[in-house]
């Protein structure tokens, strides 16, 4: 048997901040693309990706990596070149997906935009205290009109870091391509940058607005414990008596945006407000919308089945669409689960490379202490992982053929065992907590996808 250290990892999450915020309607579908991009992801709910060919120019500065295209100047304190063209391509796609859900871009005279990424926090407050503003202490980025530009500090997640990022041209590209004559309130700023800034991104092609399959922070879910059963107060945020957490400022306008029913007439509101503004927005609401109260009730039943559906254990999990994951860990263990235990889990597993481990959970104890599951190595050796009192205890159970660089799993569960399987191959642990269903790798930087349950 062998012990190997379980190391946590803590998370703090910071929340953008900004000062000017603009939007649009969201397509209904199909797909998009941008600077000619070669792939198109597969379609699944029919929501829009837009694409990138940049290939970009990484130059060094002493800030970090410098980025310089006809659309933007960045600048970005991380950790590789590699880091940074992923990045920059993340940007020009995200250029593609905000001009067609604003329905307009900024000025030629505006561009290329700036957007800077900090290796810390006290050089992000430097810069922007000497464009002239106050520094908002406690929040993780920043826009500030005046300079154009976008203040991004460092995250404790890549997934988070770039949704942060994603947020800040947000609130740029809606100061700089709609810009209106009246003020526009937080709650419609903020929660519209939370909404569109949860995103897809497998390196080429982009989806704004989305539902993590699992992310560190879990927004929808501290709106969700936010609400505690009661309806979202609509009459009271919108009429500016009651500031929404960014969460449920986000739950909001992610309703009101895809809804059927109210979505028309609230393209029809944020158009007014944001070309004018509003002296009574919650009357305005009433009018185009609907009644505050039921768009209430709305938005929290819709929450309560719209979540991530599943929730880190260990470590960092980098969401990258439905179906997929991407693990990023160097010589630790990391676990993730489904909050709700399926009869059948299957996933594939790809580039897969050196001497790490890939496996499954199949066993979890509510308090978070204990954990059980599978794991294989690349000559096809089976061990059993078994956490309890800050160790993860290993055992090896069994042999399948030498898997290739992909390889198919799949979980269900029998009476008091967990039955794993491997490329067709089934192994069978007999399992002392609750049963439950996940993701493990140990020492593996690598590709879950095609992840389906029942």
């Amino acid at each position: 048997m062998r012990r190997v250290a379980l190391i946590v990892s803590v998370m703090a999450c910071s929340g953008g901040e900004g000062d000017k915020l603009d939007t649009a309607s969201a397509p209904d579908g199909g797909a998009g693309t941008s600077t000619g991009g070669s792939s198109i992801p597969p379609e699944g709910d029919g929501a829009p990706w837009f694409c990138t060919s940049l290939e970009p120019v990484v130059e060094s500065s002493p800030e970090g990596s410098r980025v310089s295209t006809e659309r933007y100047e960045l600048v970005l304190a991380v950790d590789d070149e590699a880091a940074a063209r992923d990045m920059a391509r993340f940007a020009d796609a995200a250029w593609e997906a905000m001009h067609d859900w604003f329905g307009a871009e900024p000025p030629a005279a505006v561009t290329p935009l700036s957007v800077q990424l900090y290796g810390d926090v006290d050089s992000w407050a430097d810069d922007i205290a000497a464009a002239g503003s106050e520094v908002p202490f406690g929040a993780g980025g920043y826009y500030w009109p005046p300079s154009e530009k976008a203040y991004v500090t460092p995250q404790p997640t890549v997934y988070y870091e770039y949704t942060l990022v994603l947020h800040e041209m947000i609130h740029q590209w809606h100061d700089l391509a709609r810009p209106g004559e009246g003020g526009r309130p937080t709650w419609y700023v903020e929660g519209l940058a939370e909404y569109l800034s949860r995103h897809d991104w497998d390196g080429e092609c982009l989806r704004m607005g989305r539902i993590p399959l699992v992310s560190q922070e879990d927004a929808f879910a501290v709106a969700l414990d936010e609400l505690d059963g009661a309806p979202v107060d609509v009459s009271g945020i919108v009429g500016g008596r009651v500031e929404p957490s960014r969460p449920l400022a986000m739950a909001l306008v992610r309703h009101l945006d895809l809804s059927d029913r109210y979505g028309p007439g609230f393209d029809a509101w944020r158009d007014e407000m944001d070309a004018v503004g509003m002296s009574d927005p919650l009357t305005r609401f009433s009018e185009l919308v609907a009644e505050p109260d039921e768009v209430g009730l709305d938005v929290a039943e819709s929450l309560a089945t719209e979540q991530e559906p599943m929730v880190p254990v260990f470590l960092e999990w980098w969401h990258r669409a439905p179906d997929r994951v991407d693990s990023l860990v160097w010589d630790v263990f990391s676990t993730t689960r489904l909050k709700q235990t399926p009869a059948r889990l299957d996933v594939t597993v790809s580039g897969w490379e050196g001497d790490g481990y890939i496996g499954l959970l199949g066993a979890y104890d509510d308090d978070g202490d204990s954990m059980l599951g599978l794991l294989l190595d690349s000559a096809g050796n089976v061990s059993t992982f078994d956490v309890s009192g800050g160790e993860v205890l290993w055992a090896d159970v069994d042999a399948v053929p030498a898997p290739g660089r992909s390889v198919v799993l799949s979980l269900t569960h029998e009476g008091g065992e967990a039955v794993f399987t491997v490329d067709g191959e089934s192994v069978r642990i007999p399992i002392s907590y609750a049963a439950a269903a996940g993701l493990a790798v140990y020492d593996a930087r690598v590709l879950f996808s095609e992840i389906t349950w029942d």
